[in-house]
């Protein structure tokens, strides 16, 4: 399996769980939280496996 791959996957999992749990804060929605978390995980597994 290429590393890309599974950082989307891994990513995708993390805006599922996000969303699914139905979270909110501040007045911001479980989707947003979920698009922001999935974000900033592909964007922190990205750069360790570019500077890996």
């Amino acid at each position: 399996m290429n590393w890309s791959v599974f950082i989307a996957a891994l990513a995708a999992v993390i805006i599922f769980v996000v969303t699914a749990s139905g979270i909110s804060l501040f007045g911001i929605g479980a989707a947003w939280w979920g698009r922001i978390a999935g974000g900033v995980a592909n964007l922190v597994f990205s750069r360790k496996a570019v500077f890996k």
